[in-house]
């Protein structure tokens, strides 16, 4: 399996055990208390490669649990990329 499933595991499994996030403050205290148990795992003296990837594994998930549940919601501003501003917007997103 590649990260990206796993990633699609994780936010299914994620999905089922708890109820929608409903705000940017929410999704943010969610994906800080993820990262925050990187954070632990990177500060050990030898992290452990399972727990570093399920980690990742988490906030990636409650990363796009976030995008989906809260910012799609989120009315865009109208912009447009330009050869000046090459980059995605979010609401070029389709998600």
């Amino acid at each position: 399996m590649t990260f990206a499933s796993h990633v699609a595991t994780a936010l299914e499994y994620a999905r089922r055990k708890h109820p929608p996030i409903h705000s940017l403050h929410e999704g943010y205290a969610i994906i800080k208390e993820e990262l925050d148990e990187f954070w632990d795992e990177v500060k050990r003296q030898e992290p452990s490669p399972t727990a570093v990837v399920s980690e990742l594994l988490h906030i990636a998930a409650m990363c796009q649990r976030v995008a989906e549940d809260v910012v799609v919601r989120i009315p865009a501003p109208v912009t447009r990329k330009t050869r000046e501003n090459p980059m995605l917007l979010s609401h070029d997103l389709a998600l």
